[in-house]
């Protein structure tokens, strides 16, 4: 699963959208403390900041345009394996092409992705929320404003990239995910089916200074990169995470649990989105 795929939930058998917050049935956890009260927000000229501030090679703010006819048209086609290039093809062009969109990180990408698709379809998104009470298990509804959720901007801190010497004292430098490295995972695993994405990734976000192919240096990686030094690596991207916090936390009507979830975005959303409308403007 991409890293694009996985911002959505999937369809269910019957090719409805699967809406409901799962319940949590272990020990409940609060959402982790935001770090930045920063609110999604327009500027008035379909400007927006992005979460990065410019300091990750290309622009501070982004400018986008008003979602087009043809945009669907072009969505619509999209398949299992086309996905992730239909959706960056057409937000690449409604924010207006610009030549450093490939350099952009995922996590910069995504909040775009969701804040164009807010503005453009409208902002609140209604939930079906099972409690996670197991002796109440009631179905509740919760409305969430996509534009109103707090985010985490890039920590100024995390140095991006990092350097790193392993104990073999080869030199690696670890980057955070881009959308070029995207694109080439889900190209890469086309041909190689029985790779697994998150080690693809990890491999491409590693670099030697002098790149070997990447089927060579999967298997340096592999034989000559210690576990704890592995680990070290995921543990930074996990840290050097920005973006929406997508938690909620609903209190049941019934029983007052409260329970806590990821807000879904599922495929529908995108491939066939729904407009926000008052039938008193149709009357």
């Amino acid at each position: 699963m991409s890293i694009t795929k996985n911002m959505f939930v999937q369809l269910d058998d019957d090719g409805n959208p699967i809406e409901e917050v799962k319940k949590k049935t272990a020990t409940k956890k609060k959402p982790a403390e935001k770090k930045d009260e920063s609110l999604l927000h327009d500027s008035g000229h379909n400007i927006v900041e992005f979460l990065s501030g410019g300091k990750l090679g290309y622009p501070a703010v982004f400018e986008y345009r008003d979602l087009l006819v043809k945009d669907e048209e072009v969505l619509s086609t999209a398949t299992d394996t086309t996905y992730s290039r239909t959706i960056n093809s057409v937000l690449k062009s409604v924010m207006n092409d610009p030549e450093w969109y490939e350099k952009m990180t995922v996590h910069d990408r995504d909040y775009a992705l969701m804040w164009i698709w807010a503005q453009n379809y409208g902002s609140t998104k209604t939930l079906t929320v099972t409690c996670s009470n197991r002796s109440c298990g009631a179905e509740n509804t919760h409305v969430v404003d996509l534009t109103n959720l707090p985010v985490t901007k890039l920590n100024e801190k995390i140095k991006v990239p990092l350097n790193m010497t392993l104990k073999n004292g080869v030199e690696i430098e670890v980057n955070l995910p881009t959308v070029a490295d995207e694109l080439f995972v889900e190209e890469w695993l086309k041909n190689h089916p029985n790779d697994k994405y998150q080690t693809v990734m990890t491999a491409r976000l590693i670099s030697f200074g002098m790149e070997p192919r990447f089927e060579e240096k999967m298997k340096w990686i592999s034989e000559n990169v210690l576990a704890s030094e592995y680990g070290k690596i995921k543990k930074y991207h996990e840290l050097a995470f920005y973006g929406v916090n997508g938690m909620i936390e609903h209190k049941c009507k019934h029983c007052k649990e409260v329970t806590y979830g990821e807000i879904p975005f599922s495929t529908s959303d995108v491939l066939w989105p729904t407009v926000h409308a008052d039938i008193e403007e149709f009357l």
